[in-house]
């Protein structure tokens, strides 16, 4: 079986026959792989194949940003996800006996530098909102503004806000349910600000949903707004602030994420937060701490803070 046939069944099975985020994500990390190997036979995949393939990755000099080639090498962050994603290839071909051993069986997927995912900073979500508020139509302004702060205070993936439906947002109780990857639902919470926003939006909605979308994002003419619609209009507002700072919609949920953990969520709220099925996945990616931040994790929970001061008596001057 050829790699391209392996990788076509790999997210058959694994996506459900879906083409969502997970699954373009799934396929454009293994189409590195597919670009570096090449079309071979599956089973011919050996362990330095995939050494090679970390290592060719690792040297980089230049990468692609959608059509454009810029100088700079891949993320360790980069690097590293991509290397999960080809060794949970493998691991289910040997698995379901497409192949006849996993050629990453005792391979390690640490990279040479830290790996922390890219959080988008506080002063480019102003930025972003700055923009949002003075750019376009006041329908557009109103629902961009609700978007971004939806966005922020929440942690929920990009596709699950822009597939959310106008019927699952409670009001009320400062909640929207959501469904995202895997089908799963859960409920995204809204703070005040969040929610004024979003009540500012709604006078506009009726107006403009022409074509009786049950969706609660809307644009004037194609109904329902996507994934790649939310990304292009970060980009459009980005270039109207000035803004060369990351500023993609996932960037919004590491961001969410790390405040999260650095304020002293207990891990197992973040995981439930940002609809993780397993801890170790927040605590891989967002309980990771440097020296500053421990300094001042320290200053704040050492246990000798509360205890009385005793020094040392001297019957004359210290030596």
């Amino acid at each position: 079986m050829l790699l391209s046939e392996l990788v076509n069944l790999f997210l058959l099975d694994v996506c459900g026959g879906k083409v969502n985020q997970t699954e373009k994500s799934y396929r454009g990390k293994l189409a590195r792989l597919l670009r570096y190997l090449g079309d071979r036979e599956a089973s011919e995949v050996t362990r330095n194949d995939i050494d090679c393939f970390r290592q060719a990755m690792q040297n980089q000099k230049s990468h692609m940003v959608g059509r454009k080639e810029v100088t700079g090498g891949l993320s360790p962050f980069t690097i590293r996800t991509c290397l999960v994603t080809v060794r949970f290839l493998f691991s289910w071909a040997a698995d379901h006996r497409y192949i006849p051993m996993n050629p990453c069986d005792g391979i390690r997927i640490n990279t040479p530098k830290s790996i922390h995912p890219k959080a988008i900073e506080d002063d480019t979500v102003i930025r972003l909102l700055k923009a949002a508020a003075v750019t376009g139509e006041d329908w557009y302004r109103a629902r961009n503004v609700a978007l971004i702060y939806l966005l922020r205070d929440t942690g929920g993936r990009a596709g699950g806000i822009v597939n959310a439906l106008y019927n699952n947002l409670d009001i009320k109780r400062g909640v929207l349910f959501v469904t995202e990857k895997g089908d799963r639902d859960r409920a995204l919470f809204l703070s005040e600000m969040t929610l004024e926003a979003l009540k500012l939006w709604l006078e506009y909605r009726p107006t403009l949903n022409k074509k009786n979308s049950d969706h609660l994002f809307v644009g004037q003419k194609r109904g329902a707004i996507r994934y790649q619609a939310l990304q292009h209009l970060l980009c459009k507002l980005a270039s109207e602030a000035g803004i060369k700072e990351r500023h993609n919609a996932h960037a919004f949920r590491h961001a969410f994420a790390r405040d999260a953990v650095m304020n002293g969520a207990d891990l197992s709220v973040v995981a439930a937060m940002m609809g993780h099925t397993d801890t170790r996945i927040t605590s891989m990616y967002y309980a990771r701490y440097n020296i500053k931040e421990l300094k001042i994790a320290h200053t704040k929970y050492s246990p000798v803070k509360g205890m009385p001061e005793i020094r040392p008596e001297f019957e004359g001057m210290a030596a």
